[in-house]
């Protein structure tokens, strides 16, 4: 029986941040808009009890965007067809929702003003 990974720290002005892989790739996803729930730094820090400077530390060290793919190198080299599958599956909602907001708000733009303010 192999023991779990010893969690690595990273490295921040104020110290270190010990995280497990698991919880890394939960903050990743929430903070992604790529099937993720795309929290703010402010929900992030708030969700894993942590101050929004070292949160938004550790995104820098870690290249968090809210365009990057929630997904690590291990999850792609493991079991990369399910993955992309998820990714394909994402896009093409976030694609769709993207045109239908375009598309409401050129709509809305359109109709002409009650006169009320």
């Amino acid at each position: 029986m192999t023991s779990p990974p010893t969690p690595t720290p990273t490295r921040i002005a104020t110290g270190e941040i010990v995280m497990s892989g698991e919880q890394h790739r939960a903050m990743l996803k929430d903070y992604s808009s790529h099937g993720g729930t795309e929290l703010t730094g402010a929900e992030i820090a708030l969700k894993y009890d942590m101050p929004v400077e070292h949160f938004m530390a550790y995104k820098r060290v870690h290249g968090f965007t809210h365009n990057t793919v929630p997904l690590t190198n291990e999850q792609l080299l493991g079991d990369s067809e399910k993955h992309i599958d998820e990714l394909l599956a994402a896009r093409k909602h976030n694609a769709a929702q993207a045109k239908y907001t375009s598309v409401s708000v050129r709509l809305l733009r359109k109709m002409p003003s009650s006169g009320v303010t």
